[in-house]
């Protein structure tokens, strides 16, 4: 007679059609029923084979979640920063979830076990954030739009690993946005900052970005091997495919020299050819003449600094020959502006501004999106969709001139 089997270890038994099936119980659901799960095969052998096989994945995953009961949100953070995080993300993704783990969610949530975490919680912390100091940190909306994302990915994951059953940001209300102020230029604006431009040794970065629609960082990390040239060797259009970041220290919270990296695009869309106009030629061949008088200096004789610049071909350098450090360029950009009496406006305003001209004078969004790098046309017509008017009331009197 067969040994009748225990407890938990599931039944076997064959059907009317000929297969041999394998049940295993899985328990009791919250509704009061019983839950089973069964696999079959045409041989009781290959059945009992795949009840084992589930029976071990069973109790894998009761160990798994036997592990995340008492588990707190700061273990937590812990484990998905460096289990998930650190090694399928950038660098500087890593950091901010990191900084936002760090500064925000444990500080406040640390100590809460996962499976006690409610939404309740979650939205107090959101409130706080959101406080003026000295009552809290008086984040903008979007900081704490970031504060609960990484706490929505981190649980998203401790549901993975089956140490939650749902999550509960998800059930929280982010905070409304802050309204977007369109950066208002008009063509005198522009020309006024084109030659506020060519008064300062490092304007041709500052025109390039306005002339392109480049960010900061790629218009610094751009190279000479990224320069398409003519015939003549006359500059035509610049491959975007690289982006100049200054690192901090791998070690979060710790503050040091900062290691200038070039990094690749976000995303396919990022990674772009752009046709050059006029005044961006002539910054770019100015660029270029300056490199002649460096050529002149001894390999030797640069700094470790100015010899990995001149490795990578960058195109902008400062004086000393180094990469171009993105705050300095900021703070020389402000000063800038000031100088001049004009309205203070970030860097990466140059950026809205090239947009802005190209829609307002009627170019294609397609063609916008392209040039920004915009993965989706979409995202650059709920940008700029405060200039999308001004092209349409050109179109109108386009076709009155062409009907009349």
């Amino acid at each position: 007679m067969a040994k009748k089997r225990g407890q938990g270890e599931g039944s076997i038994y064959q059907r009317a059609d000929g297969l041999w099936c394998g049940s295993i119980s899985l328990g009791t659901g919250p509704d009061g029923s019983r839950k089973r799960k069964t696999v079959t095969h045409t041989t009781k052998t290959g059945a009992l084979a795949k009840l084992r096989a589930l029976q071990s994945e069973i109790e894998q995953g009761v160990e798994q979640a036997e592990t995340g009961k008492n588990t707190t949100v700061a273990t937590l953070c812990a484990e998905w920063l460096e289990t998930v995080v650190k090694p399928s993300c950038r660098f500087k993704t890593h950091l901010a979830y990191e900084g936002d783990c760090r500064l925000h969610i444990v500080p406040h949530l640390g100590r809460v076990r996962v499976r006690e975490l409610d939404a309740r919680q979650v939205q107090r912390l959101l409130a706080h954030l959101a406080k003026p100091p000295p009552l809290g940190p008086g984040l903008s909306p979007k900081s704490i739009g970031n504060v609960r994302g990484t706490l929505r990915r981190a649980l998203s994951q401790a549901m993975r690993w089956d140490w939650v059953s749902r999550n509960v940001v998800g059930l929280t209300e982010p905070p409304p946005p802050a309204p977007k102020q369109p950066v208002e230029f008009g063509d005198d604006q522009a020309r006024e900052l084109l030659a506020a431009f060519g008064t300062h040794q490092n304007g041709d970065v500052m025109l390039v970005m306005l002339a392109l629609g480049l960010r900061l960082g790629e218009a610094l990390g751009l190279r000479h091997r990224d320069i398409v040239r003519d015939a003549e060797s006359r500059p035509v259009a610049v491959r975007i495919l690289v982006q100049l970041q200054h690192l901090p220290s791998e070690t979060p919270g710790k503050r040091g020299p900062r290691t200038p990296s070039l990094q690749p695009p976000k995303s396919a869309a990022g990674r772009r050819t752009i046709a050059l106009p006029r005044i961006a030629q002539d910054a770019i061949v100015r660029a270029l003449e300056r490199e002649v008088g460096r050529e002149a200096v001894g390999r030797d004789r640069l700094t470790e600094r100015a010899a990995w610049a001149a490795d990578n071909g960058l195109l902008f350098r400062t004086v000393d020959g180094t990469a171009h450090s993105a705050e300095s360029i900021r703070q020389q950009f402000y000063r800038l502006l000031a100088r001049h009496g004009m309205d203070r406006i970030r860097p990466h305003d140059l950026r809205h501004l090239c947009a802005t001209i190209l829609v307002a004078a009627g170019t294609p969004l397609r063609v916008v999106a392209d040039i920004l790098g915009h993965a989706q046309v979409s995202l650059t017509a709920d940008t700029y969709a405060h200039v999308l008017p001004l092209s349409q009331r050109a179109a109108a009197s386009a076709l009155d001139d062409a009907m009349s």
